[in-house]
């Protein structure tokens, strides 16, 4: 691997650190790609250092000048501090310079990104520097995914899909099988019928039905609770079975279990269940456990695939557009499906160029690219209106994807597509995802803003996938995955994702769609899917 491509993969995965969403998968390759690399060392601190002073320090608009006059002193300090060929600077008065420069820099450049998208000198009130814009309300926390279902019914009218987030309660599956994905890492199989309460991130509790729990060794110690006992791995497989009468089994498939008493203190009388253990467990009896026989087979260990299904583009897609024009211009065009209009100006009112038959596209893409592609120097939106609205005030999952370039420029600004709805005046009540400054990955939902770093290479395409999560009483909640050229496209939803925002609760109605450009070099964007599961936006990139 070169030099160019470490430090690319380095600062994806130092995005991911600092924005709390790396998985343990991630944290180990950064480990690796950190052991023995002075310069991948320097860099990993130096992204702490300007890390830390971005969360510790709030900039006004008058101060921000002042860092703009610093700045450009920094720009002078090689003339200012050039020293005498016999008496070179020390390492330690460069490298503060650099990391004085760094941090200048990473200000301004937030500074900016705060700004009104449209309008920047509309916003002068000073911001907090950190990755959102500004302190969400609080609002009640999502605790896990449900990622699979396989037949699944669920009671008391209960309606779940998978994709879907959960909340604190008890889930009720009359039958089929599902597999919820906790935030902690932990993923539970549950086969109804089953009564299971989720308490937290990492805990739950199963009244009735079967589970098999899977965690891995970086877990925090997921407990499961039942009747009769507590139960708590740091990274294994284990069944867990409970009956009417509240009796219980565990069997240990891998690593291993520590089991006491729900009645007794927290660890009070802990044992101790290893790998091909299984043991039976009663909350009525004063000796209430026996050996029993391992059985693997009376578990469903993990979701039954259905089986390969075709790529299908109307399939669970709600909206779709390739470009797929002969003329060169996008005014008035009406081509792909989903659409209630066709393109029209949006603000600023200069159209993105059209470049017919040079769609974009990825190796190994299970589909060719059916039209052209956008591809836009300098300023410009164009605005749809979409025959179904995504809707906040509902409970559903939408899914969207679409192909991005960058090719060359000193100064990308902007990348990116914009939900709208009837309310324009207000930015506030957009949601929009791409590639902002300094090629961070963002989403903007409403007044909160998260970013990734995120290293992008002129000329190459890269697959932007969102999901956006909507709750009629739940909260909302936007997530983002960036995909690298020749990195593989998950067939299902991936358990970690690039950039995400905490849940906030809104019910705004979006029924149009904006692209928008802004940079002093090219910028592509192709290839637009908004659907309701994973796989509708995904399919034709898998290989």
């Amino acid at each position: 691997m070169s030099r160019f491509d470490k430090n690319e993969e380095l600062f994806e995965l130092l995005g991911m650190l600092a924005s709390g969403v790396i998985s343990s998968a991630q944290h180990a390759r950064l480990e690796q790609l950190l052991a023995g690399d002075d310069e991948a060392c320097q860099i990993y601190l130096d992204y702490l250092d300007v890390d830390l002073a971005l969360q510790q320090r709030q900039v006004s608009h008058d101060e921000v000048e002042s860092v703009l006059d610093f700045g450009r002193f920094i720009e002078q300090l090689p003339e200012l501090t050039q020293p005498p060929a016999a008496e070179p600077t020390h390492p330690l008065v460069r490298y503060g310079l650099v990391a004085v420069a760094t941090l200048c820099v990473s200000l301004l450049v937030q500074y900016v990104f705060h700004l009104d998208e449209e309008n920047p000198a509309a916003n002068v009130e000073p911001v907090l520097l950190t990755t959102a814009v500004a302190a969400a309300p609080q609002e009640p926390e999502y605790l896990a995914t449900l990622r699979r279902t396989a037949d699944c019914e669920w009671d008391d009218g209960q309606i779940l899909r998978a994709g879907w987030r959960l909340m604190p309660g008890e889930l009720r599956l009359k039958q089929g099988v599902a597999e919820i994905r906790f935030d902690s890492g932990t993923e539970l199989v549950v086969e109804g019928p089953s009564t299971l309460r989720l308490d937290s991130a990492d805990s739950a509790m199963l009244l009735r039905g079967k589970v098999v729990v899977h965690s891995d060794a970086i877990s925090n110690g997921f407990q499961l609770c039942t009747p009769s006992s507590n139960l708590v791995d740091w990274g294994g497989e284990y069944g867990v079975s409970v009956d009417p009468s509240g009796d219980s089994e565990v069997h240990v498939f891998e690593g291993e279990v520590h089991r006491w008493r729900s009645d007794s203190a927290s660890g009070a009388g802990t044992e101790v269940l290893t790998a091909g253990m299984a043991k039976r467990f009663s909350p009525s009896e004063e000796t209430s456990e026996k050996l029993t026989t391992l059985a693997k087979d009376r578990f469903v260990r993990r979701v039954p695939k259905s089986g390969e299904v075709p790529f299908v583009p109307e399939l669970n897609v709600l909206a779709y557009e390739g470009f797929d024009y002969a003329a060169y211009e996008l005014a008035q065009g009406d081509g792909g499906i989903g659409w209630a209009s066709p393109w029209y100006e949006g603000y600023p009112t200069t159209f993105p160029q059209l470049r017919p038959y040079e769609g974009l596209t990825r190796t190994g893409a299970a589909v060719l690219p059916l039209g052209g592609r956008l591809e836009h120097t300098g300023l410009a939106a164009a605005r749809r209106k979409l025959s179904v609205p995504l809707r906040l005030d509902t409970d559903g999952v939408y899914y969207m994807s679409f192909l991005l370039q960058r090719d060359g420029g000193d100064n990308p600004r902007y990348l990116g597509i914009q939900f709208r709805g009837n309310n324009d005046d207000d930015w506030r009540e957009r949601l929009s995802f791409g590639l902002g400054a300094s090629n961070e990955v963002f989403i903007r939902c409403h007044d909160v803003c998260r970013r990734a770093a995120f290293s992008v290479r002129s000329g190459s395409v890269y697959l932007l996938v969102a999901k956006i999560v909507t709750g009629k009483k739940c909260p909302d909640q936007v997530m983002l995955r960036i995909y690298r050229p020749r990195q593989h496209v998950h067939e299902e939803e991936p358990a970690h994702w690039t950039c995400a925002i905490p849940p906030v609760h809104k019910d705004f109605v979006y029924d149009s769609l904006l692209v928008r450009f802004d940079a002093d070099g090219p910028q592509g964007l192709d290839e637009i899917r908004i659907g309701t599961t994973w796989a509708s936006v995904t399919a034709a990139w898998t290989e």
